[in-house]
């Protein structure tokens, strides 16, 4: 009988095992192919047999994964994406069934799930310097349409690390703060969320800083 016990218990273990190891190759699995998102820019499209590809300019990463300047993403092509393609936020996954430099997959190879039309307005570092330095400096307008989608504001970098903040005119408290080091940079706002009106974003860093203000206006 305490053979039989015995024996009972060592195959439940070894089931036990055999479970808890799938579940760390699933998990490990996972981890490899969560999805991420990036800003980018449409280059071009590439027709395959059975996946097409396209390709992108990165123009920020979201992330924390790493990714090239200029890389691919693949989608099944009975699922072309309809849509003009300009800057886009794309959601992507790791490409884990071999190894291809530069390329990743969209969701389910979809890319319907993973392209999003998105605005991107930018504050360059000149004009910045020159409200520093007390040169000319007005404020800058960036405005919307009322059915737009995701919006996102770009900043220049400061130096090796940049602190910036961001605040709606007759507000005290900072809407966020952005403390970001140069490998990291740039530096961006996202805009989506935020009401018509006037905003200030101010800067500390070693090689710019100051503070600038622009309005924010959605048409109709």
């Amino acid at each position: 009988m305490r053979k039989i016990f015995t024996l009972i218990i060592c195959s439940l273990s070894l089931v036990s095992c055999g479970q808890k190891k799938e579940t760390e190759i699933i998990k490990e699995n996972n981890k490899k192919t969560n999805s991420f998102q990036v800003l980018a820019k449409f280059i071009e499209n590439n027709d395959g047999d059975k996946v097409q590809t396209t390709k992108y300019k990165l123009l920020k990463n979201l992330s924390e994964n790493e990714i090239a300047e200029t890389f691919e993403v693949g989608f099944y092509n009975y699922k072309v994406y309809e849509k003009n393609q300009d800057t886009v936020l794309l959601t992507i996954e790791n490409y884990t069934l071999q190894k291809i430099k530069n390329y990743y997959i969209f969701p389910d190879y979809d890319a319907k799930k993973g392209i999003e039309n998105a605005k991107i307005d930018y504050v360059d570092f000149k004009y910045w310097e020159n409200c520093e330095t007390g040169n000319e400096c007005n404020s800058l307008n960036f405005s919307r349409k009322s059915e737009s989608g995701k919006w996102y504001l770009i900043m220049p970098c400061g130096g090796t690390f940049t602190n910036l903040t961001l605040t709606k005119s007759g507000e005290i408290k900072p809407i966020k703060t952005i403390k970001i080091e140069n490998s990291k940079c740039p530096p961006y706002f996202e805009l989506t969320e935020l009401r018509d009106g006037k905003y200030f974003a101010n800067m500390i860093s070693c090689g710019l800083g100051g503070k600038i203000e622009f309005n924010i206006k959605t048409i109709k």
